[in-house]
């Protein structure tokens, strides 16, 4: 009887704990839902705030296809020469989309820039460590993608700056470091080095450090193969890192090491600082108006930032 007793209560206790476990994928799945909905919402509203002027497919993939938000400046025309940045966003390489970069993408191209903001592939979870290297490959698909239609973009292909924060900082410098990744379909000719890359606190390492164990407990060893401080060389394209003091990944004496490290290749690399702000601040509109002048002195030195058309 003893053991009919404990038997009935280990059973009793085994179906309380499916309930249980049901009940929160319930609520799990009920939260996933309202935050997917609360994004495409705020994704519907910045499209009308600040419309794209072309949706162009540059990769058609199994999951979908992948498209160019391309925002024109006053007075475009095709055979223009305009200096372009290209946007990638955050999220971790597993979320995050395009439309966190369309307040920029606008207002850059009233400045006098094409710009625009690139899909890529999001890591799925549970997915396979190789779904994150697909990120890079479409983001040098994207660049590829641009560089060839320059003419009809009315961009000079070498005055293609990309941008980026976080992970999507990570991928705008890694299409220039990480040799290793390459969608075959691509024209592999076209190099994937911008002019100039603008880095919103960017994932610059990925290995066992403070800030970034999380991401090296994801990718372990392959990690290495996806870190830009280890791949940094010769020919490395100047950066400008924007970071707030209150970042919990990046902090500035690894930021400062990063940049040491692309000076001692021959590098340019400069690093601006803004109190209080957090990781991935750049997206707020009022620490974007606060680096913007920053972004523009940089490339203005470069030579990159638009001067009037003939």
């Amino acid at each position: 009887m003893l053991f009919r007793m404990l038997s009935g209560g280990v059973l009793a206790a085994l179906l309380i704990g499916a309930v249980f476990a049901a009940e929160e994928k319930k609520v799990s799945s009920a939260v996933e839902d309202k935050a997917e909905a609360a994004a495409a919402k705020r994704r519907a509203w910045l499209l009308e705030k600040y419309p794209v002027s072309r949706e162009i497919v540059f990769k058609q993939t199994p999951s979908g296809d992948l498209k160019l938000y391309t925002y024109l400046p006053p007075g475009w025309k095709a055979s223009d020469r305009r200096p372009a940045v290209l946007f990638y966003h955050g999220g971790g390489w597993a979320g995050g989309d395009t439309s966190q970069f369309f307040l920029h993408a606008y207002d850059l191209a009233q400045e006098g820039f094409v710009t625009i903001s690139a899909d890529y592939r999001l890591k799925e979870a549970g997915g396979p460590v190789e779904q994150y290297f697909r990120c890079v490959e479409d983001a040098k698909s994207a660049f590829r993608y641009v560089v060839a239609h320059a003419d009809e973009l009315g961009i000079d292909p070498a005055k293609i700056v990309t941008m980026g924060s976080s992970a999507g900082a990570h991928l705008a410098i890694a299409i220039a470091l990480l040799d290793e990744f390459n969608d075959p379909a691509d024209d592999l000719k076209i190099p994937t080095v911008p002019a100039a890359v603008i880095l919103g606190c960017p994932v610059v390492d990925c290995g066992p450090k403070p800030g970034y164990e999380v991401i090296y407990r994801r990718m372990h060893e392959q990690a290495f193969r996806f870190c830009p401080m280890r791949h940094l060389r010769a020919g490395v394209p100047p950066q400008l890192i924007c970071l707030g003091t209150q970042d919990h990944i990046l902090s500035e004496a690894h930021a400062r090491e990063y940049l040491d490290k692309a000076r001692e290749c021959d590098g340019i690399g400069e690093l601006k600082m803004y109190e209080g702000a957090k990781h991935a601040f750049i997206y707020a509109e009022k620490w974007y108006r606060q680096a913007k002048p920053d972004i523009r002195d940089f490339l203005t030195r470069l030579g990159l930032w638009p001067t009037p058309q003939p």
